[in-house]
């Protein structure tokens, strides 16, 4: 069956339900934030033994402190949880820290004290270095390498061309408006990560802080901020 994307906002940052024949959850939020996204599962129908993986998009403690616990609760009898990130990511979140963080705006280094914040430490089952097919996994999707935010960001894209582009844009005080991330450890590849995103049939994205936006408004706001 088509996959799509379901929102499952945990405050601060979001995670989001990866829906198809299984699920992936996509992202796991600040500590303590388990609890949410399983009652995103629950209100979705979804059993936690339907849940096959969990994908962190970038290794920045408002994105993974709490997989280690989110990975426990989704272990019920007959499943076998894996963890996704992103190379060299996923060292980081092995050893509970973050990705380098390199503001680029003074919104980012307000930001940092969160990004920067220890986290549990959980190891990666699979470090992804390319684009990867996730049909084995019971969706129709793919993760997609799209370095910029951090040197190891993946974005999650769904048959029906929903995705999940973790910090890549952001839009965290003004919920309706694209903006660029505020800070990005190599800002000229976000262009670039857009680009395949689009090439690869995206037609709405959604981020780690906001709303989601169909992808011709990002791209016309990414247009803009070139100028």
């Amino acid at each position: 069956m088509p996959s799509t994307i379901i929102p499952a906002s945990t405050g601060f940052s979001n995670s989001y339900i990866l829906r198809g024949d299984r699920a992936v959850v996509i992202d796991a939020g600040l500590m303590g934030k388990e609890k949410k996204i399983l009652a995103a599962l629950d209100a979705n129908g979804i059993p936690r033994g339907n849940v096959s993986l969990i994908i962190i998009t970038h290794c920045h403690g408002d994105h993974y402190a709490s997989v280690k616990a989110l990975k426990e609760a989704l272990d019920v009898p007959g499943a076998n949880v894996g963890v996704m990130a992103g190379w060299p990511d996923a060292r980081y979140m092995e050893t509970g820290d973050s990705a380098p963080v390199v503001p680029v705006s003074l919104t980012g280094r307000i930001m940092s004290l969160f990004t920067g914040a220890k986290a549990p430490p959980c190891k990666a089952d699979l470090i992804v270095k390319e684009d990867m097919d996730l049909r084995a996994y019971g969706v129709d999707a793919r993760v997609l390498t799209t370095p910029g935010h951090t040197t190891g960001s993946l974005s999650v894209l769904a048959s029906d061309g929903s995705c999940a582009i973790g910090d890549m844009f952001a839009s965290l005080f003004m919920k309706n408006r694209v903006r660029m991330a505020p800070f990005a450890e190599d800002p000229a590849l976000i262009g670039p990560g857009l680009k395949k995103l689009v090439d690869n049939g995206a037609k709405r994205l959604y981020p780690g802080h906001g709303n989601g936006w169909d992808v011709e408004a990002v791209v016309n706001a990414f247009e803009a901020y070139k100028k």
